[in-house]
């Protein structure tokens, strides 16, 4: 729960649509904003390690609205590193 997205735009895992694999995760809109976030420790970084994100993104009856990418590293109180953080512009697609 975060306030600005509401509890019914909650995200899940989809096993009808992925690019590569099985599943894939969807964050349904349906008023308001949708938010994935991974809880701290999900993916494990090692000092001096250069790491990619790579996604792929669909927005479906979105109207206007867009699919935003945002990525950054925090520390061990959750504070973002700076110079770690990274947002793409809104993506739209049909």
């Amino acid at each position: 729960p975060r306030p600005g997205f509401p509890a019914w735009n909650a995200a899940e895992f989809d096993d009808g649509v992925s690019r590569s694999g099985g599943t894939s995760v969807r964050v349904g809109v349906n008023g308001g904003s949708g938010s994935l976030r991974l809880a701290p420790g999900v993916v494990q970084v090692l000092p001096g390690a250069q790491y990619l994100l790579t996604t792929a993104v669909r927005t479906s009856a979105a109207g206007r609205a867009g699919a935003v990418v945002s990525a950054r590293f925090m520390d061990n109180a959750g504070r973002a590193l700076r110079g770690t953080q990274m947002r793409t512009e809104p993506v739209r697609s049909e």
